[in-house]
């Protein structure tokens, strides 16, 4: 291949380690090597496992949550919570506004409920550890 200067760099590349005298290869370089090798495919196949378990766990939490959606709609469970349940939206209401403030929107608390609650769920799915290198 030749550059913009004129000359071939890949032929130069050859003249240069042509002249240089063979030298041994390192005791324990292919060892070495594979170990790498090794090391690197057992990363990758541990980042693709990680990235189906939380595909798979956040798949598992939406049906879950559909689930309990849809349940709670066919079921009309709003007017029975509503008379069954003495003070149970004023509680909630409390609850709400002494975690968020009366100044913002409680939808702030379900959030950060959801957010931490789906960590936590990943936490204790996803934590098995890397399986040993085999020799």
């Amino acid at each position: 291949m030749s550059s913009e200067y004129g000359f071939d760099l890949d032929s130069l590349i050859e003249e240069a380690l042509n002249e240089e005298p063979a030298r041994p290869v390192p005791p324990g370089l292919r060892a070495r090597l594979q170990y790498r090798i090794r090391v690197a495919a057992l990363s990758r196949e541990e980042k693709r496992r990680f990235r189906v378990r939380l595909g798979a766990t956040a798949a598992c939490i939406a049906v879950a949550l559909g689930v309990a959606g849809m349940a709670a709609f066919a079921l009309d469970t709003g007017p029975w919570l509503q008379w069954n349940v003495p003070g149970g939206w004023g509680y909630l209401d409390f609850v709400a506004v002494s975690a968020v403030g009366p100044e913002t929107d409680a939808m702030g608390l379900l959030w950060v409920f959801a957010a931490l609650s789906g960590c936590v769920l990943s936490a204790a799915l996803l934590s098995r550890p890397l399986r040993a290198i085999a020799s």
